[in-house]
């Protein structure tokens, strides 16, 4: 139908993101830094009531994620660190 967005599954483009991630060279410790990231960012998704599928994702929706991390009292390096991790499996959608 022209007009319809597909609607993508989270869980399977993260497993994609990863494997792309260790294809590139990217260190194991790097590789399991994001698997960590991305795993809490499930967890929020579900917890929030955020979209399941990224092609729904609003900015706004990002910012409650970030909001989220920010509210479980990290540090705000590791705070820096998620957001970068999270900048680049978005892009990997794109």
């Amino acid at each position: 139908m022209a007009g319809t967005k597909t609607k993508m599954a989270l869980s399977p483009l993260l497993d994609v993101y990863l494997t792309s991630c260790r294809i590139e060279g990217k260190s194991s410790e790097t590789v399991r830094s994001y698997k960590e990231t991305l795993g809490v960012f499930v967890r929020i998704v579900a917890d929030e009531g955020l979209p399941a599928d990224p092609g729904s994702f609003t900015t706004a929706h990002v910012y409650q994620f970030l909001g989220s991390v920010a509210d479980t009292g990290v540090s705000a390096m590791t705070q820096g660190m998620g957001t970068a991790e999270m900048g680049d499996f978005v892009a990997s959608l794109v």
